[in-house]
C-alpha cells in the first residue's frame, strides 16, 4: 500500500517531493514568503520578540558541504545564538547546533529535527495568542510555524483557519491547505478533519468542481481508507454534485458509499431526489428511512425537510402535520412554533394562528433569537401591528432594540404604508440620531424603496420621489461588505413594487461584487427580464450569455427557468436553431408541480 501522503499526491496531481526531510535536504533555505523572517530583515515586532532569530541562523547551512565546512558553520554561529532572549528557542537553537557540530554527516537530519520542534513551539504560542486576543501575533506566530515545517498538519490546519476566519482570506487559506495535502496522513482524525476543512473552504469559493473532480478521484484510489475518512470524503462529494445540480451523480455517491445509512446523507439523498425531480420518491425516503432516526437535532431536521417538501408541492396542511410530530419530539424548542405559526396563517386559520401566536409569546418572549424570527416573519408578510409589538418586547427585555424597529419600518413598507416608514423613521431619528446606527445599510435601502413606493399625484412628483429614492439606494450601494442576501433583498421588494430598473441597478452591484452567487445572479436576470433590459450593453451580457453562465453556476430556484423560458417563447428574437437549443436546456430545469408561491418565499 502507497503511503497515505504519497496516495493523495497521486490521486490529486500533486507533485510528489518525498518525506519532509527529503524536501529540506534538497532545499537548504526555507521557502520564501515575502515576510521579514523570509528575507532576514527584522521588523519592529520581530525585534521585540526575537521569534525569527532562531530561523535565520540556521538557514544559511552550508548542505552538501565538507564536513569540516558544516561543523566551522555550527561553531561560529552557535555564539549568534545569545541573540535569542527566549530562554527555551535558545536552547532549541543551541542544542541543535552542538549537534550539527558533533554529527555534521547528519546536519539535515538535525536541522529538520529541530524546524519540527520550532513548529511545534510556534504553534503554541499561536494557539495562546488567539486565546489572549492577539489575533496579529497568533497571524504571525501560526505562519513561521507553517514554514518551520511544511508536514505540520496540525499548524497548517490552525493556520487556515484563521487565516479563513479572523482575516477573510478564503483564498490564501485554501492555498496553504493545498500545498500540505502531499504530506497528509488520512488514516488519523486529523488528517480526516484537515480534508474536511479543505473541501470546505473550496465550497465556501463555490469550487464544486474541484470538489468533485479530488473527491472522486480520491475515493477511486483510496480503497483502504479508514471508512470515517472515506464518508468525509464522499460527503463532501455528494454536497458539491447537488449544488451543482448533479443530482443523479449525488444519489449515485451516497447510495455507493452507504451514506444514506446516517442523517446528514440521507437528507441530501432526499434533496438530491425531490430536486431531480422525484419528489415523491424524495418525500418517502424521508417518511421511511428517516422514522429511524431517534435523535432529537437529526430527526427535527427531517421532519423540518419533510414540511418544507409538502410545502413545495403545495401541501400546507400535510406540512402542518409533519410540523406537529416535530413540536411533540420538544415542545420548548422554539422554532417548530414559528413555522406552525407560518403553516397556520398560509392556511388562513385565524383563530388556531391566534392562538399558536400568544402560546409563542408567553413561552419563547424571553428568548431573543426566536423573538427575532418571529419579527421577520412579520416584517415578511407585513404585519406591522406585530412587529410593533415585538418592538415594544425588544425594549423591556433588553435585545438590541434596533434591529426590532427596523424590521418594524420593512413591515410598514411590506404593508403598502411607505409614508409612515418615512414617517417613523424621522421620529425615532429625532429622539436618537445614532439610533440605527448598526443597522443603517439596510435603513438606507428601506428609505430608498419607501420613496419609490408613496403615491404619486404627477409626474413631476414621481421623479422628484425617484430622485430621493435613488439617493438613499446609492447611500446603501456605499457600505462595505455587503453580502449577496442584503442585494437580494432590496432586488426583490424593488421588483415587488414594479421598480425593475432599480432593481437591476442595485442586483448588477450584487453581481460585480459577487459575480458566482447564483441566486443573487437568479435575481438579477429575472429583474432584467421584468424591466425588458435583455440585450447586451457596455459590459453587461446578453440574455442569453447571462442564462448559459448561469447554467454552470450553482443551481438556482427553478423560478428563473420558468421566467426566461416564458420571456424566449414569447418575446425573444433569436435564431430558430440558438432558440430551440436555448429552450430544451431550459426545460430541463423548470419545475412546473411546484408551487410558485413557496418558491418565492410567500
Amino acid at each position: 500500500m502507497s503511503s497515505p501522503h504519497l496516495l493523495l499526491a497521486l490521486a490529486l496531481g500533486l507533485p510528489c517531493l518525498g518525506t519532509a526531510a527529503e524536501s529540506q535536504a534538497s532545499t537548504p533555505s526555507l521557502p520564501s514568503t515575502g515576510t521579514p523572517a523570509a528575507t532576514g530583515k527584522a521588523t519592529p515586532a520581530a525585534k521585540e520578540n526575537d521569534t525569527d532569530a532562531e530561523i535565520i541562523l540556521l538557514t544559511g547551512l552550508p548542505v552538501g558541504k565538507t564536513a569540516d565546512l558544516v561543523s566551522s558553520y555550527a561553531r561560529k554561529t552557535y555564539i549568534k545564538a545569545e541573540l535569542v532572549k527566549d530562554p527555551l528557542l535558545r536552547q532549541f537553537v543551541q542544542l541543535a547546533l552542538a549537534k550539527i557540530e558533533d554529527q555534521p554527516d547528519k546536519a539535515v537530519q538535525i536541522r529538520q529535527e529541530h524546524l519540527s520542534k520550532l513548529a511545534d513551539y510556534f504553534l503554541d504560542r499561536a494557539m495562546e495568542a488567539q486565546t489572549a486576543d492577539k489575533p496579529a501575533d497568533a497571524l504571525r506566530l501560526a505562519e513561521i510555524a507553517v514554514r518551520c515545517n511544511p508536514a505540520n498538519s496540525k499548524a497548517k490546519l490552525f493556520y487556515a483557519n484563521f487565516l479563513h476566519g479572523k482575516m477573510g482570506r478564503t483564498d490564501d487559506a485554501i492555498q496553504t491547505m493545498k500545498h500540505g495535502l502531499e504530506y497528509l496522513d488520512v488514516n488519523d482524525k486529523l488528517g480526516r478533519d484537515y480534508l474536511e476543512r479543505y473541501f470546505q473552504f473550496l465550497q465556501l469559493r463555490e469550487r464544486d468542481a474541484e470538489v468533485i473532480d479530488q473527491g472522486l478521484k480520491l475515493l477511486r484510489v483510496g480503497k483502504d481508507l479508514p471508512q470515517a475518512t472515506r464518508e468525509a470524503i464522499a460527503l463532501a462529494t455528494a454536497t458539491s454534485q447537488y449544488w451543482s445540480g448533479k443530482y443523479p451523480d449525488c444519489v449515485k455517491t451516497i447510495t455507493v458509499n452507504n451514506l444514506d445509512n446516517m442523517p446528514n446523507g440521507l437528507l441530501l439523498k432526499a434533496k438530491a431526489l425531490f430536486d431531480g425531480g422525484k419528489t415523491q420518491e424524495g418525500l418517502t425516503l424521508l417518511e421511511t428511512k428517516g422514522a429511524a432516526v431517534k435523535e432529537y437535532t437529526p430527526r427535527d431536521a427531517i421532519l423540518s425537510q419533510q414540511a418544507r417538501f409538502h410545502v413545495l408541492l403545495g401541501q400546507p396542511r400535510m406540512a402542518l402535520s409533519v410540523n406537529e410530530d416535530r413540536i411533540a419530539l420538544n415542545d420548548k424548542a422554539p422554532f417548530p412554533h414559528i413555522q406552525r405559526l407560518q403553516l397556520l396563517d398560509k392556511l388562513g386559520l385565524k383563530d388556531e394562528y391566534e392562538k399558536e401566536l400568544l402560546t409563542i409569546k408567553n413561552k419563547f418572549e424571553t428568548n431573543s433569537a426566536a423573538m427575532i424570527a418571529l419579527a421577520n416573519f412579520a416584517a415578511e408578510k407585513g404585519y406591522d401591528g406585530l412587529t410593533a409589538a415585538l418592538t415594544g418586547v425588544a425594549a423591556a427585555r433588553g435585545f438590541e432594540s434596533a434591529t426590532f424597529a427596523a424590521l418594524h419600518l420593512e413591515a410598514l413598507l411590506n404593508a403598502n404604508q411607505p409614508d409612515q416608514v418615512i414617517a417613523q423613521h424621522q421620529q425615532v431619528s429625532a429622539a436618537d440620531p445614532s439610533f440605527f446606527h448598526s443597522n443603517r445599510p439596510l435603513i438606507q435601502a428601506i428609505l430608498g424603496i419607501a420613496h419609490y413606493a408613496r403615491p404619486k399625484a404627477d409626474e413631476a412628483t414621481a421623479k422628484r420621489e425617484r430622485d430621493i429614492g435613488d439617493r438613499y439606494l446609492a447611500e446603501f450601494l456605499k457600505a462595505k461588505d455587503l453580502g449577496p442576501e442584503a442585494y437580494r433583498s432590496v432586488g426583490r421588494h424593488l421588483r415587488a413594487i414594479r421598480a425593475p430598473d432599480a432593481a437591476v441597478r442595485i442586483l448588477e452591484a450584487g453581481v460585480q461584487a459577487h459575480p458566482n452567487h447564483s441566486q443573487l445572479r437568479a435575481d438579477y436576470v429575472r429583474a432584467r427580464l421584468l424591466a425588458g433590459m435583455t440585450e447586451a450593453y457596455g459590459t453587461r451580457k446578453s440574455m442569453v450569455e447571462e442564462l448559459e453562465y448561469l447554467q454552470t453556476l450553482r443551481r438556482p430556484s427553478p423560478l428563473v427557468w420558468q421566467d426566461a423560458l416564458s420571456w424566449l417563447r414569447t418575446e425573444a428574437k433569436l435564431p430558430p436553431a440558438q432558440s430551440r437549443q436555448l429552450e430544451e436546456a431550459l426545460q430541463t430545469l423548470v419545475r412546473p408541480a411546484l408551487d410558485r408561491d413557496a418558491l418565492e418565499g410567500r
